[in-house]
Order: structure tokens, then C-alpha cells, then sequence
């Protein structure tokens, strides 16, 4: 689950979930859900393929924004246009990779918004009953 947070000039959102790699699961789907504004869930299953992204990092913090910032640049710069999270793998403080599914070229289409980074402003992944990060665009 996510919500968006009120923040000056940039998207914020917070996200939560049960499992450290159900945080990241949910944050793609939040990038996905601001970058379509809300219509990945319109595309029927046979028109998808699915794409591969993956990041290295030493922490948490630094393995969520690379994961994001894949995607980013798989939908900005390659044109490919997600729908759908299939699976996120991670090692927790060294790997993770996610499959997710979408439309080559967009499927024609353009991203509703334009977001150009994801930053560490804030970001801090934290646990206690549940497991919470908030998330600043730069948009």
C-alpha cells in the first residue's frame, strides 16, 4: 500500500507492507501507478512481455533507488511502458532484481507524468510492525 505525501515541488509518497521485499514490490507499483497515472491496470494480459531490472548496492536505502531508478529509465529512455510487478528477488544489503511486465515502445502511449529521479531525500527504511519507507521524486 502507498499514499502520496504532501512535499514542495517533488512527488512523496510513503509505502508500507508485511516483508522487506513486499516494500519493494509495493514501491514499483507505486512508480508505476504515479508514471501511468493510475491505467497500468487497463492493458489486458496477452498484449504484455515481461523486462528484467536489477540493482547492486551495500544497503537497503541504496538497492530501492537503483531498483526504482531502473525502471525509470527502462520506461523514459528504452520507452518501455510497465503494467505489472511479476516477482521481486532480493538479497537483503547486496541484490535485487524484479520482473515486471509491460508494453514495448508503451504500447504507443506516453507516461502520464514525467518523473527524472528518484532521491534519497528522507529515505530511511525502517521496521517495527510493519516495514516503511517514504520516497521523494524529483519530478
Amino acid at each position: 500500500m502507498y499514499r502520496t505525501v504532501a512535499h514542495q515541488a517533488d512527488i512523496a509518497i510513503g509505502v508500507e507492507a508485511d516483508s522487506l521485499e513486499g516494500l519493494f514490490q509495493e514501491s514499483l507499483a507505486a512508480l508505476i501507478d504515479l508514471l501511468t497515472n493510475g491505467e497500468a491496470a487497463n492493458v489486458s494480459g496477452e498484449e504484455l512481455e515481461t523486462f528484467m531490472i536489477e540493482a547492486d548496492g551495500f544497503d537497503n536505502e541504496v538497492l530501492l533507488v537503483g531498483l526504482l531508478s531502473e525502471l525509470l529509465f527502462a520506461s523514459q529512455t528504452l520507452k518501455w511502458g510497465p503494467r505489472k510487478i511479476v516477482s521481486v528477488n532480493l538479497v537483503p544489503n547486496a541484490r535485487v532484481s524484479a520482473i515486471i511486465s509491460g508494453l514495448p515502445d508503451g504500447g504507443g502511449e506516453r507516461l502520464c507524468r514525467e518523473i527524472k529521479a528518484v532521491t534519497y531525500h528522507y529515505l530511511k527504511i525502517t521496521h517495527f510492525d510493519l516495514w516503511r519507507v517514504s520516497i521523494v521524486f524529483d519530478v
